[in-house]
C-alpha cells in the first residue's frame, strides 16, 4: 500500500483537472472527493484523491497561491513508441514542450515521458555508450527509441 502520496494545489479547476487526467490515463479512478462544508464554498470541491494508473494523487482547490515548478515532475515510463507518442501528444497538448521527453501539462505539471529502454542505456557500465545515448537525447524533444537504440 502506497504510503507518500504526491499533493498537488491546483486553483480552483480540480473538476477539470481530474476529468482530463482520468481521460488521459485509461488505468484511472477516483477514490474519494470531498466538498467544502461551510461559507460561501459549501457544496463546491475542495480536496480530491485519484490514481492514475499505480499511484495515488490528493489534490486541493487551493487558490492562486503557490505555482508548479518542473523542480518537481512525474516521469512515465512507456514500453513502446507508440505509448510514448500517446502520452507526449497528449499531457503536451496546450501545454509546453521541453528537451529530453519533458513537458509541462496545459495545468502547469511537469512530466517526463521516457521509454524503459532510457533507464538500461544510461545504466551501462560503458561509460562511452552512455555519453553517446545522453548527446542524442539532449537534441531531442520527444525521444525516440529507434534513434536511442542505434546511438548506443
Amino acid at each position: 500500500m502506497q504510503t507518500i502520496h504526491p499533493f498537488l494545489w491546483f486553483n480552483d479547476n480540480l473538476e477539470d483537472v481530474i476529468a482530463y487526467y482520468l481521460e488521459v490515463f485509461k488505468d484511472s479512478e477516483v477514490l474519494e472527493k470531498r466538498e467544502h462544508y461551510d461559507g460561501p464554498l459549501k457544496g463546491k470541491l475542495f480536496q480530491a484523491t485519484f490514481r492514475l494508473n499505480d499511484l495515488i494523487f490528493m489534490a486541493i482547490n487551493g487558490g492562486p497561491y503557490v505555482k508548479f515548478s518542473g523542480a518537481v515532475s512525474f516521469l512515465v515510463s512507456c514500453d513502446s513508441q507508440e505509448e510514448l507518442d500517446y502520452y507526449y501528444d497528449t499531457l503536451g497538448k496546450d501545454g509546453k514542450i521541453e528537451n529530453c521527453g519533458w513537458l509541462v501539462d496545459k495545468f502547469g505539471v511537469t512530466w517526463q515521458i521516457v521509454p524503459k529502454q532510457l533507464m538500461n542505456l544510461l545504466g551501462s557500465s560503458d561509460l562511452e555508450k552512455v555519453g553517446r545515448v545522453t548527446r542524442a537525447m539532449l537534441h531531442m524533444e520527444r525521444l525516440n527509441i529507434e534513434q536511442l537504440l542505434k546511438v548506443e
